[in-house]
């Protein structure tokens, strides 16, 4: 089963001024050719995000946080 992996990060909505989260990236075993090399390419995005965004979390399809 493949198993995409999501990076999002935290943010400000401009309309509510409420705390969002937005997606930044989905990264999966189709596109990348393992499980292992789609945490990796989501972990380093994450990394970049995190030079942008204080909080940036990393989900499975299960929306349990990875990183």
């Amino acid at each position: 089963m493949l198993k995409p992996y999501s990076v999002g990060f935290l943010t400000l909505s401009p309309t509510t001024g409420e705390e969002v989260w937005l997606l930044g990236g989905v990264f999966s075993e189709s596109r990348y050719g393992s499980e292992e090399a789609a945490l990796e390419a989501a972990r380093a995005y994450a990394e970049t995000l995190r030079r942008y965004h204080n909080s940036v979390r990393i989900t499975d399809t299960r929306e349990e946080v990875i990183a």
